[in-house]
C-alpha cells in the first residue's frame, strides 16, 4: 500500500475528529451535526488548497464515505440518509441489475455509492444540498457527475414503479371493501397531498411554484390502502395550486 501523503494524513486527522464530535451529539437531528460536517468540509478545501497558492477546485477526498459513513450506527446512519441500513441494503439490491448502471465503456462508481449520494442529496436542504458540498463529501467530481448519478438512480427506481405501485384489481378491492366497512364503507383508500421542496427558484414562471408554506415545490397526491401500500401516486403540478 502507498504511504499517504502529508495532506491525506492530516485530512485523516480531520476526518477522525468530525467522527469523534458527531459521537458526542446525542440528539439524532442536531443541527451541530451539520456544523462539524461544514467545518469538515472547509478543512478539507483548505488542505488541499494549499498548493503554491492556487486553489484546485474541490477536493476528491473518500474519507467521509469510507471512514465515516460506514462507522455510523443505524440512528446516525438513517440522519444522513433517510432510510435505515437494512431499508438501503434492500434498496441496493433491487436497483443493481438495471442497465443504467452497465453502459458499455463507461466506468461508474459502485451502485451502492451512487444510492448513497442520491439519498444524501434528496435528505438535504439550503447549503447542505449544494453541489460542492455534496460532491467533497462524497469525494466526486463536480461538473456533471453529480447529475449523472441522480439521473441512474432516478431511472432504476422508476423501472421498478409498476412493480410496486398498482391499482388493486376487482378481487383485492372487494377485500379492501370488507376489510375497512367498519371503519369507512365501501372505501379502497385514503388520499392526502404533500409538498416537495424544489432545490431551487424554477428558472421559468417561478411563481406558480411558491406555495403558501413560502417555499418553491411541487404537489404530490397519494392514495394509499389500510396497509399503508401506495396505490396510487401523482406527482408535479407547481406548488401554488390547490390540494
Amino acid at each position: 500500500m502507498p504511504s499517504k501523503s502529508a495532506k491525506e494524513k492530516l485530512l485523516d486527522i480531520k476526518a477522525t475528529e468530525a467522527l469523534r464530535d458527531i459521537e458526542i451529539i446525542e440528539d439524532q437531528m442536531d443541527s451541530g451535526v451539520d456544523e462539524i460536517l461544514d467545518d469538515f468540509i472547509e478543512d478539507a478545501i483548505a488542505i488541499y488548497s494549499c498548493r503554491r497558492g492556487i486553489s484546485i477546485g474541490v477536493p476528491k477526498s473518500i474519507d467521509w464515505r469510507n471512514n465515516i459513513l460506514s462507522s455510523f450506527g443505524d440512528g446516525r446512519f438513517k440522519q444522513m440518509l433517510r432510510v435505515s441500513k437494512y431499508q438501503f441494503a434492500n434498496m441496493v439490491n433491487l436497483i443493481k441489475a438495471d442497465e443504467v448502471f452497465s453502459t458499455a465503456g463507461i466506468r461508474q462508481i459502485p451502485v451502492d455509492l451512487q444510492l448513497a449520494i442520491v439519498l444524501f442529496r434528496l435528505g438535504s436542504s439550503g447549503s447542505s444540498a449544494s453541489v460542492g458540498k455534496i460532491c467533497t463529501i462524497f469525494g466526486i467530481g463536480d461538473g456533471g457527475t453529480l447529475a449523472k448519478i441522480t439521473y441512474r438512480i432516478f431511472t432504476a427506481i422508476l423501472r421498478l414503479m409498476p412493480k410496486y405501485i398498482q391499482w388493486p384489481n376487482v378481487a383485492e378491492r372487494q377485500q379492501l371493501v370488507e376489510r375497512t366497512f367498519e371503519e369507512l364503507p365501501h372505501c379502497l383508500g385514503y388520499i392526502d397531498g404533500s409538498e416537495i421542496k424544489l432545490f431551487e427558484k424554477p428558472a421559468k414562471c417561478h411563481e406558480v411554484y411558491f406555495s403558501r408554506q413560502r417555499i418553491y415545490s411541487v404537489k404530490l397526491q397519494v392514495v394509499c390502502d389500510y396497509k399503508l401500500r401506495i396505490r396510487n401516486a401523482v406527482i408535479g403540478s407547481p406548488g401554488s395550486y390547490h390540494d
